[in-house]
């Protein structure tokens, strides 16, 4: 058995990749990578915007379209937005209970003797993962979530349109 660990931040973006051709005994020295872009983090903004379509869309679309319309449709858009960025960050409160469930889950790994690609210890939330004097969705406001909304809508028209006249 293999573990594959995800790196937590920024450094090398092809670093997982790496990890899973290593994984799978496959040279990854031959993989044309250039052009890969990585998998940006979603902010704060996006986040609540994405959880508020999912949970609009649960009882209009199936699993299927739910999926085609936020991968597809709403993620690469919101990506492609030029504005300021909020991390996402968990409420404090959450710190020890995801810590204490880490640490439980490096103590299991480690006795079952698997194979680990990466550093265990990276299951281990950093304390940038957490938001500081406040809990994580108080700070989003309904108007960022709409502005957002509203940036999407009108990106996604202009792609439509062929007119990528400023953003």
């Amino acid at each position: 058995m293999n573990v594959i660990t995800v790196p937590q931040r920024r450094g090398d973006s092809l670093l997982l990749l790496h990890r899973f051709a290593q994984a799978l005994g496959i040279d990854d020295s031959q993989l044309v990578t250039a052009g890969a872009r990585a998998n940006p983090a979603l902010d704060a903004i996006d986040v609540e915007l994405l959880r508020t379509v999912t949970a609009r869309t649960a009882g209009q679309l199936d699993r299927r379209a739910q999926r085609g319309l936020i991968n597809d449709g709403l993620l690469p858009v919101l990506q492609r937005l030029d504005r300021p960025r909020r991390p996402f960050r968990l409420p404090t409160s959450y710190q020890r209970l995801m810590t204490e469930a880490a640490a439980r889950d490096i103590e299991a790994i480690s006795a079952t003797g698997c194979h680990v690609h990466g550093d265990l210890d990276e299951l281990l939330p950093g304390g940038g993962a957490f938001e500081i004097d406040r809990e994580a969705r108080d700070h989003v406001l309904q108007a960022d979530v709409l502005n957002a909304a509203i940036d999407a809508v009108v990106n996604m028209a202009r792609t439509q349109s062929g007119n990528s006249k400023g953003a």
